[in-house]
Parts: structure tokens; C-alpha cells; sequence
């Protein structure tokens, strides 16, 4: 659907479509903040201070983002920056 409908388009031009064939709601983090090891996916949230690894499943995969289908609720603290300094446990601040 055209959302201008007063361009004129002439034989010869050349259009760029962009067609959605499934759109719907879903939780979704940074790739940054997901970690993979071995079969099983997982982030760092922030619990009373410490950073605590938390098990995930995960399903669509963009450039950026990932979808979240199990294991975090929509008000768990989760660490989008991961370094490979993060261990379980650690003391981390908000910021």
C-alpha cells in the first residue's frame, strides 16, 4: 500500500518494497547481551547487587536484536554490555 497516494509512478521507475509477512510483539535484548555455551543460551541480571546468570531461550534473531521467549520477566535488570570480565556473582553497579 502506497501511504503517499498522490505519487505518480511511470513506466521505468524503479520501486523498493518492503513486504511484512509476520509482525508481532515479543521481549527482545541486544545481541551484546546474550551469551551462548554449547547448547544453551544465557544473559547476567542483576540481583541485590551481583551479576547472576540466567538461563534463556531465545528465538528470532535480527542485525541487532534477539527475541526472548523463557527465562527473563519484563522487570529483570539484565546487563546489555557484556565483557568477558562478568562472572557469576560479582558486584556490579547501576548505572
Amino acid at each position: 500500500m502506497l501511504q503517499d497516494q498522490n505519487i505518480s509512478i511511470k513506466p521505468g521507475f524503479q520501486v523498493l518494497i518492503e513486504i511484512i509477512t509476520n509482525e508481532y510483539e515479543a521481549m527482545t535484548l541486544p545481541l551484546t547481551a546474550v551469551k551462548q555455551e554449547d547448547d544453551s543460551n544465557y544473559v547476567y541480571v542483576v540481583k541485590d547487587g551481583l551479576s547472576r546468570r540466567h538461563e534463556i531461550k531465545v528465538g528470532s534473531v535480527s542485525n541487532q536484536f534477539i527475541e526472548i521467549t523463557e527465562g527473563l520477566a519484563e522487570t529483570d535488570q539484565v546487563i546489555t554490555k557484556l565483557n568477558e570480565s562478568i562472572v557469576d556473582g560479582m558486584e556490579v553497579n547501576i548505572q
